[in-house]
């Protein structure tokens, strides 16, 4: 099982936003443009025998805007109360946590299911203007896929015609 992963990234004036993940839980510790450190806030946790404790390593980026993502990927094989008819558990899914400019906590995740079941990793987070970003991974096949977001929301799985790596 693996063990302990995080992200750290950068913004202007001075903020930052730190996240650790181990195989059951993603935290995060924001840092504002006065300097000071926030409180460690838990953004995800799994514990058996509800999930299998498997979280995939955190990626996370601060925004034009001031907003900040976190992603990261949720690996089970249990169906969650949570999960929308369907997801039955069988593979890994992308979430992602927003907190908004000025916002003192992350909102709760949202999870997307991902065509073709598993995502294998996260690759990075690539901002743009006016709070847009986008979120690069890699699937089951090698392949590399994308989504666009804006806010706390991703749209469709589009393929990257990058081929296997």
């Amino acid at each position: 099982m693996p063990g302990p992963s995080g992200d750290v990234a950068l913004g202007s004036g001075g903020a930052a936003l730190v996240l650790a993940g181990t195989p059951s839980s993603v935290s995060a510790v924001f840092r504002g443009a006065d300097g000071r450190f926030g409180r460690r806030e838990r953004l995800a946790q799994r514990t058996a025998p509800t999930a299998v404790p498997y979280l995939g390593r955190p990626v996370g980026a601060l925004l034009s805007d001031g907003s900040a993502i976190a992603a990261w990927i949720d690996e089970r094989t249990l169906r969650m109360p949570t999960d929308h008819a369907g997801e039955e558990g069988c593979c890994s899914h992308l979430q992602i946590a927003y907190r908004r400019r000025g916002s003192a906590r992350f909102g709760p995740p949202q999870t997307y299911a991902v065509p073709g079941g598993v995502v294998n990793d996260i690759r990075q987070i690539v901002t743009g203007p006016h709070g847009r970003y986008l979120i690069l991974y890699r699937t089951r096949y090698g392949s590399t896929a994308l989504r666009f977001g804006a806010g706390g929301r991703l749209g469709p799985e589009q393929a990257a015609a990058l081929g296997p790596d």
